[in-house]
């Protein structure tokens, strides 16, 4: 802080210094991060999130950027939380909030998923985690079935996985949508990449040793119909709940298919 700033003087300078901001995050004195206006598409996360018991939960929020949700899992009453993410942006803001909100979040940055296990490891942080965030990833990646093997990894065998991503409202054919080239975007923008159906999330889910549950608390935000009128895949948003189940609980198939034996 400068000399003459007051507290409220500090955050409001750091706030406009650290921009652009992801979420809105409330640091107190009034003072609310200006982040994108996701609020309708959140809600459906944090119904979702709410319906978990944090309580002296250890956590690991992938994907994390400015630490919104890692910090709504601390005030939950979660005993730690990780805060992770593949890049450097944001990891600033991270940090802020972070002194902000006197907060205890264990952040840990630059990190791509397919090395996740291998830098928990590295860096001495647990291995396992009762509360795994996978929120607002899979879409984005290239490979979203390694997402979930790495997911299967870090959980513990009696932890729930949070999941939101972009999806197709289909329970009856089982795809995945790829987003295309610029000039061709089936969906979303430039960072976006699959789409699955509703019923091919679930079979990913279950090929990757994941049990996807209490589907009566998930929730939707539909597919916006200005972009389906224009000819795009009728992609809407999905948070959903998932636990992990034993290998020797899958299909023989299966198990071929998870550890990659045909």
């Amino acid at each position: 802080m400068k000399p003459d700033e007051t507290r409220a003087d500090y955050i409001e300078r750091r706030v406009e210094e650290l921009k652009p901001w992801y979420h809105k995050i409330d640091l107190g004195h009034g003072i609310v991060t200006p982040g994108f206006d996701f609020d309708d598409q959140w809600v459906g996360t944090r119904a979702v999130m709410d319906s978990i018991s944090y309580e002296g939960k250890t956590v690991l929020d992938l994907a994390s950027w400015d630490g919104y949700w890692a910090f709504r899992a601390e005030r939950k009453g979660a005993s730690m939380v990780v805060s992770s993410d593949a890049r450097l942006m944001g990891y600033r803001n991270l940090l802020f909030c972070r002194e902000i909100l006197e907060s205890d979040v264990i952040p840990m940055c630059n990190v791509p998923i397919q090395e996740l296990t291998t830098r928990l490891s590295t860096i001495g942080l647990p291995e396992k985690y009762d509360v795994l965030h996978h929120l607002g990833l899979l879409y984005h990646l290239r490979d979203p079935m390694l997402s979930f093997a790495q997911a299967r990894k870090v959980i513990s065998e009696d932890g729930v996985m949070l999941l939101e991503t972009a999806f197709i409202d289909d329970d009856e054919n089982s795809y995945m949508a790829f987003n295309g080239l610029e000039g061709n975007y089936h969906f979303y923008g430039p960072s976006d990449t699959w789409a699955p159906t509703r019923l091919c999330l679930k079979e990913m889910l279950i090929r990757s040793l994941f049990e996807p549950v209490h589907e009566e608390l998930w929730r939707v935000k539909p597919p916006c119909p200005a972009a389906v009128a224009k000819g795009q895949k009728p992609v809407g948003r999905l948070a959903m709940l998932a636990r992990p189940i034993p290998e020797d609980t899958a299909s023989v198939a299966d198990q071929r298919k998870i550890s990659g034996r045909q």
